[in-house]
């Protein structure tokens, strides 16, 4: 049984509304992150099919260029996803969220995250709003 075949036996079995996947390269081993040939085969074979059959929606966490601001790689990662959200910090307990790309609707405005601690919760208790 592939890499593959095992993964989507998870997906069958345990019916998720949503999959995060952190990083894309965690899912491929012998794919060129620049290439964009390497990077469409990895979402059309791969990501848009946990999608498409089982219903899912999907997350890929991915890290930016620091020179660019850009998801790093292939251009390709970014053409193929629906939507991208960048996230930016904010001072050190906060966060800002920013729609950068969609296929279907206008971009919201940015949107500011920050990390409360009430009630004295430890920190892994902290609440994000």
């Amino acid at each position: 049984i592939s890499y593959r075949e095992a993964v989507f036996a998870e997906i069958e079995e345990f019916k998720p509304d949503a999959i995060v996947i952190d990083s894309s390269t965690r899912i491929h081993s012998t794919l060129q992150e620049n290439s964009n040939d390497d990077m469409g085969m990895l979402y059309n074979l791969a990501i848009r099919p946990m999608s498409r059959q089982y219903g899912a929606t999907v997350f890929i966490i991915d890290h930016t260029n620091k020179s660019t601001g850009r998801t790093r790689g292939a251009g390709d990662k970014r053409n193929q996803s629906d939507r991208v959200w960048l996230i930016e910090a904010n001072g050190p307990d906060g966060f800002i969220l920013k729609h950068d790309k969609s296929r279907r609707n206008a971009a919201p405005p940015p949107k500011k995250i920050k990390r409360v601690v009430e009630n004295h919760k430890l920190s892994h208790e902290a609440e994000w709003r």
